[in-house]
């Protein structure tokens, strides 16, 4: 055993995440891009159609 190590912490000045951009709690959407939850209706649909045949398929196996 060599002992283990905690992050407790981590910054970057020249990060790509962004806490303000991914976040749907910050009122008028993260970084102010407006998010309509039912915008997502029409890729769920379109993953839900995908996911039926992949079942349907593996059914019958």
């Amino acid at each position: 055993y060599k002992g283990n190590v905690t992050v407790i912490g981590r910054h970057s000045d020249v990060a790509l995440y962004s806490a303000d951009l991914a976040s749907m709690d910050i009122e008028g959407g993260g970084a102010n891009v407006e998010y309509n939850p039912s915008d997502a209706q029409g890729y769920i649909r379109i993953n839900a159609t995908r996911l039926k045949a992949y079942h349907l398929v593996n059914k019958r196996s």
